[in-house]
């Protein structure tokens, strides 16, 4: 695998910065390290490692850059506007100093931004302040509400760098809800957790186009679900799947519903990656299986007891969860469940 270490000066912080550089070609991923972490984070964790498929294979090359938390989020007794400038610092450092530098090193525009926990807060507050820069975010266990780290105290800068705050003030006009609502969001559940009724509920609120995959599978086949089982079996259908999963892919826009089993294979999860943020709804299983007794559309749910069923949500939802950036449980009502959706990503 190539990999290469840089130290650069920043005008923004005054300082060197060290930044570490992970494969040859393909789609840059700027990563942010965990809280008081460095730009080896990632390596040690052993992230590098499990994606060194994705890297040896000119797919994927990472950008693991230094934080300065020590001196801003984590440092609690320090004077608070202090603390907010070398955030600000440090944001100006990665928008105008790292980004431009990743876009002349590989000559590629669509960077996706990732992190976790506070590497995460760090990805989301990059992709909603500046989402011309960023095409994906992938935020893991971020916090986006700075009064975790700042308590009362509010000024301009910590404003800046709250998402939950900037965003819920935005204007209904402003130019960024446009950049926003041209992002893919894909839903993943169980049966019955929520997916048609959130999704089409979710897609009016944001004014975008809803597309549920069962739906565009029997369309596009001309035949229903249950019939496609019954005249050629599971695996069939899964292929057919597949191809329903690399044709909305290539969306560029949306929020889409997929199939309870859709993310329940990696070669399909791989697929809906692509410029597309993916959300798991959670329902609590006694309600799911109240709704599938009266459901006679569904299959693989037929003459399955109580107990199958339950197997069967568990083992589903660890599947889901290893490829969704978010999970949102959806026990209230759709109208909590969009705002929900709306919090984490913003595109209302």
């Amino acid at each position: 695998m190539y990999t290469e270490c840089r130290k650069e000066y920043s005008k923004y912080l005054d300082r060197e910065m060290e930044f570490k550089i992970y494969g040859h070609a393909g789609k840059p991923c700027l990563v942010f390290p965990p809280q008081d972490g460095k730009f080896t984070d990632y390596e040690n964790f052993k992230m590098v490692e499990t994606l060194s498929d994705y890297i040896e294979q000119g797919k994927l090359r990472l950008f693991c850059v230094d934080s300065v938390d020590r001196e801003s989020w984590s440092d609690k007794e320090g004077n608070p506007r202090y603390r907010a400038e070398m955030q600000e610092k440090w944001f100006n450092y990665i928008t105008n100093e790292i980004v431009p530098f990743i876009q002349n090193y590989t000559g590629r525009n669509d960077l996706m931004v990732t992190g976790c926990s506070m590497g995460g807060t760090h990805a989301g507050i990059s992709f909603f302040r500046r989402p011309d820069l960023f095409e994906t975010l992938i935020a893991l266990s971020g916090a986006f509400d700075a009064s975790m780290f700042f308590g009362n105290y509010m000024d301009d800068l910590v404003y800046n760098n709250s998402p939950v705050h900037f965003l819920r003030n935005m204007p209904e006009d402003h130019y960024y809800l446009d950049i926003y609502r041209n992002k893919k969001i894909i839903l993943c559940g169980f049966m019955a957790s929520g997916k048609t009724t959130v999704g089409r509920a979710l897609a009016k609120e944001i004014s975008t186009n809803y597309i549920d995959t069962d739906e565009l599978l029997i369309e596009t086949y001309e035949m229903d679900i249950p019939t496609i089982f019954e005249k050629h079996g599971e695996d069939y259908f899964r292929d057919l799947e597949h191809d329903i999963a690399k044709k909305v892919s290539k969306m560029t826009s949306g929020v889409i519903s997929t199939g309870g089993g859709m993310l329940t294979f990696d070669r399909n999860g791989e697929v809906l990656k692509n410029g597309g943020i993916i959300i798991c709804l959670v329902r609590d299983f006694n309600r799911i299986y109240e709704d599938l007794l009266s459901d006679t559309n569904r299959p693989l749910a037929r003459d399955k007891s109580k107990e199958e069923l339950k197997k069967m949500y568990d083992m589903r939802i660890s599947k889901y969860q290893k490829h969704a950036d978010y999970t949102v449980e959806n026990n209230g009502s759709v109208e909590d469940c969009v705002k929900k959706i709306i919090s984490i990503i913003d595109v209302n």
